[in-house]
């Protein structure tokens, strides 16, 4: 049996596309328990710096139980003491993603350092997530400092993905140096 038509009905695709998109457009935002993001999610003193991560859109990456990170993260307290509320909000307000991603970045280490490995030398430098960018931190007697002007508060607060170090300051990369006006 021949046909005198082309056969046209195996290549016609069209009945695929006849069925409804049941995918979400909402995104899964709930993070495993005890992972980067879902400790900065739920810590109030870190709302500010997980708006930033929400912005970026790096917190699944963070949220990722695979990942091993080490993230220098500014206290709420200290950053609204230091810049103002005022001066925070028209920061985060007109903050963009790239902007965002390299606060992140910057902020973040590829592997889990605790403090005992951070203070074992006077001076060290640690390469960042961003191409080219490290962070200079030195210690002394009773203080870690980074880049300078940026003290570690409070240290070691684990997760399953990686380490949090908690500082007085938001680290960023040198040509994104954050300008405010008191």
């Amino acid at each position: 049996m021949t046909s005198t038509y082309g056969y046209i009905q195996s290549y016609d695709y069209r009945q695929m596309y006849d069925i409804q998109d049941l995918r979400s457009t909402k995104p899964n935002t709930t993070y495993p328990d005890w992972s980067l993001s879902k400790i900065l999610q739920d810590s109030p003193q870190f709302s500010i710096y997980f708006y930033i991560l929400k912005l970026s859109k790096l917190d699944i990456l963070y949220g990722d139980i695979q990942g091993n990170f080490t993230l220098f993260v500014p206290d709420d307290r200290n950053l609204i003491q230091k810049y103002g509320k005022k001066n925070l909000d028209n920061l985060l307000k007109n903050m963009n993603l790239y902007t965002a991603r390299q606060i992140i970045l910057c902020s973040s280490l590829d592997k889990q350092l605790f403090e005992p490995f951070i203070r074992s030398t006077n001076v060290m430098y640690l390469y960042t997530r961003v191409t080219n960018s490290k962070l200079n931190i030195e210690n002394y007697s009773d203080c870690t400092i980074i880049n300078g002007n940026i003290k570690v508060k409070c240290w070691d607060i684990k997760a399953n993905n990686g380490v949090i170090q908690t500082t007085d300051d938001i680290i960023m990369p040198e040509y994104m140096a954050i300008q405010y006006v008191d």
